[in-house]
């Protein structure tokens, strides 16, 4: 899948930060003066409008919001953020935290950052890789529901990135020595990048590549296992079934599944087309037992050890 900003003009521009420690990072994909414009902004306190009050419970009292909002916002300071300013440069409303959820508007894009929030810091809650999987379950989201926002302005929306002063200054904060904190910074600058390339690595179902090589790798070195085993126990009966292919196969392939009144009714290809009724539990199963089937009949053919044939095993157990 290509980058989100592929075939768009892409500017880089850091602006001045409230924090010396972490400069934010703007990936502008057109002139924000163009028609509707949509920003999606990841960090930490620094542009945090609420995350963390909504996400925790955390009530967070005067002097907050007192110079401007004259009310308590969520934001750590008494008046607005610097990506309070960038909205109204771009004559667009306030971002709408992604954990709020009384009177949040997503028209114009998401605020996704959190106080305390890091680039890799172990048990923090919403590291940037956390805020870039709730940004994808944002858009996977919109994308079925077909609202907020298009795919057009996902594509020209501005991604703003303001964070890494937690990662510094909890390494001081342990006494590391300065050469220490500076071995420390590749590897969030590798983080950052695997952030922004993160959309690419998704496949044309918006599942992630790595996540899902991983599992049909594993399922690989259990197939082997299985194989390995009947060579060893040979009164056993030991049934490979992937469950991988199974569920994706659901997502791909879901046009295949028709719906008939308030039951699913699903149609495998198979020398015996089966139907599996009353939600995706059946279908699962009913793949589950002709994959089964078919993996038993590779080894033994239609007759197991004692004579017992392969479509009269029952499967409930297995399920």
């Amino acid at each position: 899948m290509a980058k989100p900003w592929q075939g768009n003009p892409l500017s880089l521009l850091l602006l001045p930060s409230q924090v010396v420690l972490a400069l934010p990072l703007l990936l502008s994909l057109r002139s924000a003066v163009e028609s509707k414009c949509v920003l999606f902004n990841f960090g930490d306190s620094n542009s945090d409008t609420g995350g963390f009050a909504a996400g925790l419970g955390f009530y967070l009292g005067p002097p907050s919001g007192r110079q401007f909002f004259h009310k308590t916002t969520g934001r750590f300071g008494d008046g607005r953020l610097y990506i309070d300013f960038i909205c109204e440069g771009l004559k667009m409303s306030y971002l709408s935290h992604y954990l709020e959820s009384s009177g949040s508007n997503f028209s114009h894009g998401v605020n996704f950052a959190v106080v305390g929030a890091a680039v890799d810091l172990p048990g923090n809650p919403f590291p940037l890789s956390t805020q870039v999987l709730q940004f994808l379950h944002f858009k996977n989201r919109t994308r079925e529901l077909m609202a907020e926002v298009t795919e057009k302005e996902f594509k020209d929306a501005v991604y703003s990135i303001d964070i890494g002063q937690n990662d510094l200054a909890k390494a001081f904060y342990l006494n590391l020595s300065y050469p220490q904190v500076l071995l420390k910074i590749p590897t969030m600058i590798n983080k950052i990048e695997d952030a922004i390339k993160n959309d690419s690595q998704l496949d044309a179902f918006g599942c992630l590549l790595a996540y899902n090589d991983a599992a049909k790798a594993y399922n690989s070195g259990l197939r082997d296992l299985c194989e390995k085993m009947r060579q060893e126990l040979k009164n056993a009966i030991i049934v490979y079934v992937d469950m991988f292919s199974i569920k994706y196969d659901l997502i791909a392939n879901h046009t295949q599944y028709k719906r008939i009144g308030k039951m699913n009714v699903s149609f495998f290809e198979s020398s015996r087309h089966r139907e599996a009724i009353d939600g995706l539990l059946w279908p699962w199963r009913s793949a589950v037992q002709l994959q089964g089937e078919d993996d038993l009949r590779a080894t033994y053919g239609d007759s197991l050890p004692g004579g017992i044939p392969v479509c009269e095993l029952g499967w409930s157990p297995l399920y």
